[in-house]
């Protein structure tokens, strides 16, 4: 199993606040060390970093969320039939869309595809 993975959001928020952690502790102690000007420049450069990491952190989890959404059911799908067999058996059965009209009809049962004639018989099994 590979040592690399994707960081789940929450590992990335937790690498941001630590990384945020430190670089405010950095500006603390050059504040003391410097005069105000360079700790104000480095606190402003800090905040537009953590800004821009928030919004790549909203950007990559949208995406994410928006395809976990399930989708919604199709008005054209067709209801179930049922197929009554030459020796009397009952399947149920769902009609493929084969993307022209025809004579015949292509369903997909339990026993796999029948292919139905317009008289509606089986005519081939698959």
């Amino acid at each position: 199993m590979s040592a690399l993975h994707a960081l789940s959001n929450r590992q990335h928020l937790l690498m941001t606040a630590l990384a945020v952690t430190a670089l405010a502790a950095v500006i603390v102690l050059l504040f003391a060390a410097t005069s105000t000007a360079t700790a104000s420049i480095l606190s402003v450069l800090i905040i537009v970093a953590a800004l821009a990491l928030r919004a790549m952190m909203t950007a990559r989890a949208t995406p994410r969320a928006a395809r976990a959404r399930p989708q919604p059911a199709s008005d054209s799908a067709a209801p179930p039939l049922l197929l009554t067999l030459a020796s009397g058996e009952v399947l149920v059965a769902r009609e493929v869309d084969l993307g022209h009209p025809g004579e015949h009809r292509l369903l997909l049962t339990r026993k796999g595809y029948m292919l139905i004639n317009a008289a509606g018989e089986v005519i081939y099994q698959l």
